[in-house]
């Protein structure tokens, strides 16, 4: 395969996945056997994703077709407004999503939706107004190990810039755990992150468009917020080096030390889930794709094989899965204190409120 050659077929590549990646917050080394993607430039595909697992719902599924290659992947198509959409497992128990938002269905909060449990068969449909249908092939939820506790190191990094050496330092958190003997194990980990930070809205300017000079036009409100940070790298492993020991160094996170995000303290979860063998085969190609790095030594582009398909037409390619999965989580505190030369504090002249996904209201565990 010519550079030129893979080098376009892997922007594509990242074109199309990209609308299920930014879905993943919400809901995110075996033999894999890449396919090449072949297709049309302007041609559409059906994007599906979601997961069902131990914990309570509401879970979510979301339907998109995406964009040709160069084209605005933030358009939600109609054609997947007001769809019907099913989870069911195999004892019957069936449930209908609601529209939550515009190709985003959800199913009901806590006891009164559907629940999944380790041993449980789930299929997803969606059935679109159109008379297209879409279903997902069983999947067997797998039990997981508990997590038996998540162990955080310091490291000093440095990275090259503009001929500079700057401070890359970060936090590399690892997870232990009991990989259960005599059967083929297959996991996921991510994690999410919430973060205090101080600013100075006291301090803010805005530039006098007439004279082009800073006006000080100091804020009220508000100083303190909490922000969530959501991982979007993707970690899987399967247990073929390990299977049945004690796992004492799986890296599952990397958390970068700013000014942003060790201000005060910073709080991560921590989540490992089970995966079938075909979902880990999937999330093994999305590792690899959303990896690179734009080198010669990059693997060749290839789609992650979905386990979701047209009901009439088995040959359309779709993007996403459906998944089932138990979850374990531990969390862990990173203060400040814990940071040999820490970073200067957060120099932000402005409402803390404008940080993107940040909120005023302190959390229940904070």
């Amino acid at each position: 395969m010519n550079l030129s050659f893979k080098y376009r077929m892997s922007q594509k590549m990242k074109s199309l996945y990209t609308w299920f990646l930014l879905a993943l917050p919400l809901w995110l080394a075996g033999c894999v056997e890449p396919v090449e993607l072949k297709m049309p430039d302007n041609e559409k595909l059906m994007t599906i994703s979601g997961l069902i697992t131990t914990d309570p719902g509401p879970y979510y599924i979301y339907i998109n077709m995406s964009s040709p290659y160069g084209g605005n992947l933030s358009i939600i198509d109609n054609s997947v407004k007001n769809a019907t959409v099913t989870i069911q497992d195999e004892l019957g128990n069936i449930e209908v999503l609601s529209q939550y938002q515009f190709g985003i269905y959800r199913t009901r909060a806590g006891a009164s939706g559907i629940r999944g449990r380790v041993g449980g068969t789930y299929t997803l449909t969606v059935n679109l107004q159109d008379g297209r249908t879409y279903a997902s092939k069983a999947e067997v939820m797998p039990a997981v190990p508990a997590l038996a506790s998540v162990k955080s190191a310091y490291v000093e990094k440095t990275v090259i810039e503009n001929d500079n050496e700057l401070p890359d330092d970060r936090f590399e958190l690892t997870a232990q755990f009991q990989d259960a003997a005599g059967e083929r194990n297959f996991y996921r980990w991510d994690w999410t992150g919430v973060y205090e930070v101080a600013t100075q809205p006291w301090e803010y300017t805005e530039t006098d468009i007439r004279t082009g000079r800073l006006v000080s036009k100091p804020k009220s409100c508000c100083t303190t917020c909490w922000v969530k940070d959501t991982v979007s790298a993707i970690r899987v492993s399967d247990d073929r080096l390990f299977n049945g020991n004690f796992v004492q160094s799986q890296q599952v996170a990397t958390i970068p030390v700013t000014p942003q995000t060790l201000n005060i303290r910073y709080r991560v979860e921590i989540r490992q889930y089970s995966l079938s063998e075909t979902a880990y085969d999937y999330w093994r190609v999305m590792e690899m794709q959303t990896a690179k790095t734009g080198s010669v030594l990059d693997p060749p582009p290839a789609n992650a094989k979905s386990n979701l398909y047209n009901v009439n037409d088995p040959e359309e390619m779709v993007i996403g899965y459906f998944g089932a999965s138990a979850v374990s989580r531990q969390v862990v505190n990173l203060n400040r204190s814990d940071v040999p030369n820490p970073p200067p504090l957060l120099d932000y002249d402005d409402d803390c409120r404008v940080i993107l996904n940040s909120t005023t209201i302190r959390p229940s565990f904070w």
